[in-house]
């Protein structure tokens, strides 16, 4: 983590703020207005009431108003930077000034949220600016680094973050998000390790052919073609996709039902006869049973939405065909919701059409992800099914797999290699080395139903 990330998490905590009608702009007086909105919405320590900002992913959600307070205080004061040394937790992130004085503004908001209205923040940040921090200090020969001179440079501008698709050649934009407000740009190098944070006039400065493109806009994503051209993508805005998460290889794809059905004809069967049969009953039983008929009704427009969903809104994986007879596909993924990395390899059972029947044949996917109930940082549940099942057209199947680079067949494959077994379910990967050590305990094929925290 550097300052431009906890930057990011600042601009995100913003953003996540409007949809509670929280206009929040970097004053001191806009914490005026989210301690207000605390006492209103968390009248007890750590207990938000339903359907508030805090309520969901709240461990995540008080590490960005931390980080908002510390941009207060960082963009009003001379001469401050983030501080974060490898392994600090959040709450060990200070910013600092060349004489030393010092501040802790996410384990404020820790405690903010915990202790209740004893931790001031509005309290905390005046106190910084008016009696800490030094406003007439003169900075000190290297004590910013090229990311903080980066941070100081650009700091009204927006900042971008990545997309999970990396370019063999470094340095050239693969996709090009924008949610929320923030674009999002693959800026990779080798690794994703390497991904970069960058600023919307940053951006510009590097690429000006696609200056015209960065307008704002709700959601939209730019893709650069193998002409070198690049291409405007609105994305899709889905029933089943909150103002909170957008995949970061989205379909925006419209099924063929018909070969949704072909390829799902016993599940769209069984679906089907509920109604027809509940329709029945209540015709020559009982009117009560008419309940019965309107809520498989119900079920059949959550379903065929659900499938609308998938492909418009999904996430597309590459996968590989495991077997045949049963027909089984491994898919890789990352389940973090932005913070931390929780490599996942499901295998799952599936029907693979003949154009596709060989084994070791990769072939694009599309997944939704289910939350977890627990404020953990990763997604609960991955439901992956092959691109072919709703989509006939070969030249977009063939597009789709034209964007996974050698590296992504490399890394489905080592996951493969590293789960060790080819039975239908799902496999945490690097868990020593990934955010998954924290998460031992968790069963990541439980789903919804997964464990909830230690000593809970």
């Amino acid at each position: 983590m550097n300052a431009i990330q906890i930057a990011l998490s600042a601009q995100s905590f913003i953003n996540e703020a409007k949809a509670y009608n929280l206009d929040l702009n970097y004053s001191l007086e806009s914490l005026e207005k989210v301690e207000d909105y605390l006492r209103k919405t968390m009248p007890k320590p750590a207990m938000p009431i339903a359907k508030s900002l805090f309520a969901d992913d709240m461990q995540i959600k008080t590490i960005g108003f931390g980080a908002y307070i510390g941009e207060i205080v960082r963009r009003k004061a001379s001469h401050a930077k983030w501080n974060y040394e490898e392994g600090n937790s959040p709450w060990e992130i200070a910013l600092i000034q060349p004489n030393g004085n010092t501040g802790f503004p996410i384990n404020k908001a820790f405690k903010r949220v915990n202790n209740g209205e004893e931790d001031n923040t509005h309290h905390f940040a005046r106190v910084f600016l008016t009696k800490i921090f030094d406003k007439d200090l003169e900075l000190t020969e290297g004590f910013f680094t090229d990311v903080d001179s980066r941070l100081a440079k650009y700091g009204d501008s927006p900042i971008t973050y990545y997309s999970n698709n990396i370019t063999e050649n470094g340095g050239i934009i693969n996709h090009v998000n924008q949610s929320r407000g923030s674009w999002l740009f693959s800026y990779g190098q080798e690794t994703e390790d390497d991904f970069d944070l960058l600023f919307l006039d940053e951006v510009k400065e590097l690429h000006p052919d696609i200056s015209d493109l960065l307008e704002e806009s709700e959601r939209s994503r730019i893709e650069k073609e193998a002409d070198g051209s690049y291409r405007k993508q609105e994305a899709y805005k889905g029933m089943f996709f909150d103002s909170n998460s957008q995949a970061s290889f989205q379909g925006n794809m419209k099924p063929n039902y018909i070969q949704w059905i072909k390829m799902n004809i016993g599940k769209v069967m069984r679906i089907t006869i509920y109604p027809i049969i509940s329709c029945w009953l209540m015709l020559n039983i009982h009117w009560s049973l008419g309940l019965i008929f309107i809520g498989t009704l119900l079920y059949n427009l959550w379903y065929w939405s659900g499938v609308k969903g998938k492909f418009g809104g999904g996430d597309v994986n590459v996968g590989k065909v495991l077997s045949l007879s049963p027909d089984t596909v491994a898919v890789a993924t990352d389940m973090t919701k932005m913070i931390g990395s929780y490599p996942l390899l499901k295998i799952i059972k599936t029907k693979i059409p003949k154009e596709d029947r060989e084994v070791g044949k990769y072939i694009p996917t599309v997944a939704t992800y289910n939350d977890n109930p627990h404020d953990y940082p990763f997604w609960s549940e991955f439901h992956p099914v092959p691109v072919s099942h709703g989509i006939k057209n070969m030249e977009q199947r063939n597009y789709l797999m034209s964007k996974f680079t050698d590296d992504d067949l490399k890394q489905l494959n080592e996951f493969i290699e590293k789960a060790g077994s080819t039975e239908v379910k799902s496999y945490k990967i690097n868990e020593v080395e990934s955010g998954w050590k924290d998460y031992s305990h968790v069963d990541i094929n439980k789903g919804v139903s997964m464990e909830g925290p230690i000593g809970e």
